[in-house]
């Protein structure tokens, strides 16, 4: 809420509080005043119409008749109907009482008890509603004797009551206005000196505040309660600036705590692929030996001079072709063992698939291994970071080759992948991973994953291989899971990959 706005909202409230308060306070005078009024006037018709009875005044029959008396009244014409019921005399008014009915209720009780009878008649909407219009009554009138020789009946008008404070509403509402008016002025300035304005400099302050404004935070507010507010908030903004330094501190020793648990997984993650490739380049000298013996072969046939030209032909291409393979074998091992740039792109899965198949090769024990594949997922092409998740298939296999050593003379390994849709309407290859081996004891299930946990013998391994592939996988979007297989012949490791994930281009630190 901006300041005017504010303002304006004070002026308002205070206003129709004032009209609210001094109307009310109005009204209630104005009705004890109207009560007030009314009872002077029930005693003035009760005095006067007593002129009527003996006491020596006005006596019918004697020396005056009852219409003199009538005549002598000073307030003749507040009577709107007078009639001397007994003899049939119309007295006074007109020729006929406005509540006719009522009044002869009251005659006939007058007449039977023999008293004075008065009471209010009609209804009449003025300042107020529901007010009564009029007095009627009858009383009996005697002789000199006392004794009772008729009923006079009346009327008398209430209105010039309501008529007099009627004149004065337009008086009475323009004191209400210029009142309402003059207090409100008066209690708003009052408010804006010792609300307001000091609100809107403890809000002012505290919008500039900053550490060097402490001490001028306080001072500008001159005591009181928003003095005593200042204060506290003070010590409050004191408090949140030293939550805010150690929090800042904190933040950045987190960043950089993140940052080198980053780096340590990274580093980790590439001393794992290294193992791998020092690995695979122990069984490289004998994948390139035999394209070299093939090459130096074929080119000491190309010595001979009783070769024909499409001889010549022949053993070039094959040897070109042998070169082409160590030339490949090594780019493999290189690629696979560059601290690569993981880059998000678009490939094809079984492609990387035989790419890691083709690494794996290298390895001296793999000649005597069968790697069968069964490809069968239609949908292969995949959008994620292509070089980590060839890092995952060439580990699984050389697990999966490690395990048949010494167990099984089966050397087989099948790779099988396969689409399917996940919860949540995700599209995914399966890739399964199975060997014939002895399979994994339930105690090592849980512990798998963990770092440096390794069931191999000491020298074969550091237990860093499926903790890194399960790294990866997760930071892939994907997941890896390793059972024993429902046969009972070997373990089963099942690479779930999504198709497409949504996921910023994550790099390896170099």
């Amino acid at each position: 809420m901006s300041e005017i706005t504010l303002k304006l909202y004070v002026v308002t409230t205070l206003f129709v509080l004032f009209v609210f308060a001094l109307f009310l306070q109005s009204m209630v005078l104005l009705v004890f005043d109207i009560r007030y009024d009314l009872k002077q006037e029930v005693s003035f018709v009760k005095k006067y119409v007593s002129t009527f009875q003996v006491e020596g005044k006005c006596v019918p029959g004697k020396d005056m008749e009852i219409q003199s008396c009538i005549d002598d009244l000073d307030v003749l014409e507040k009577f709107l109907y007078i009639e001397y019921v007994s003899k049939g005399e119309f007295l006074h008014g007109s020729s006929k009482c406005n509540f006719m009915e009522e009044l002869n209720n009251i005659v006939v009780e007058s007449e039977q008890g023999n008293i004075q009878k008065i009471s209010f008649a009609g209804v009449i909407w003025n300042i107020f509603p529901s007010k009564m219009e009029a007095l009627i009554g009858a009383l009996p009138v005697k002789n000199g004797k006392g004794i009772v020789i008729g009923t006079l009946a009346f009327e008398y008008s209430l209105l010039p009551v309501y008529e007099k404070y009627s004149r004065q509403i337009s008086f009475a509402l323009l004191y209400l206005l210029v009142n309402t008016i003059l207090l409100t002025v008066i209690g708003y300035f009052r408010m804006d000196k010792y609300l307001l304005r000091p609100l809107d400099r403890l809000l002012s302050l505290s919008g500039k505040f900053r550490d060097d404004h402490f001490d001028e935070f306080s001072r500008k507010l001159n005591g009181g309660p928003f003095w005593r507010l200042s204060s506290t908030l003070e010590n409050m903004f004191r408090k949140i600036e030293s939550d805010n330094q150690k929090l800042k501190s904190t933040v950045t020793k987190l960043e950089e705590a993140n940052k080198e648990l980053e780096r340590s997984k990274r580093i980790i993650t590439h001393s794992e692929k290294l193992a791998s490739v020092g690995r695979l380049s122990a069984g490289l000298a004998h994948e390139i030996g035999n394209p070299i013996g093939i090459v130096q072969g074929y080119l000491s046939l190309l010595g001979r001079n009783d070769l024909e030209l499409k001889e010549r032909k022949e053993y070039s291409l094959k040897a070109q072709s042998e070169i082409e393979r160590v030339h490949r074998l090594i780019g493999h091992l290189l690629g696979y063992s560059r601290l690569e740039i993981g880059e998000v792109q678009r490939f094809d899965i079984h492609d990387l698939i035989e790419d890691a198949i083709e690494v794996v090769t290298m390895e001296r024990t793999v000649s005597s291994t069968i790697i069968a594949t069964f490809l069968r997922a239609e949908q292969s092409m995949v959008t994620l970071e292509k070089e980590p998740l060839r890092q995952v298939l060439v580990n699984c296999v050389l697990n999966g080759i490690d395990a048949l050593q010494g167990f099984s003379d089966e050397k087989s390994i099948i790779i099988e992948t396969f689409n399917k849709v996940l919860t949540g309407n995700i599209r995914s290859v399966i890739i399964l991973i199975k060997d014939k081996g002895k399979g994994i004891d339930e105690d090592s299930v849980q512990h798998l994953f963990d770092p440096f946990y390794t069931t191999k013998d000491i020298g074969e391994g550091v237990g860093l291989g499926l903790y890194v592939s399960h790294e990866i996988m997760n930071r892939l979007g994907g997941t890896i899971t390793i059972a024993n297989r429902k046969d009972g012949k070997g373990a089963v490791v099942e690479l779930v990959v999504p198709i497409t994930r949504n996921m910023n281009t994550s790099k390896y630190i170099k």
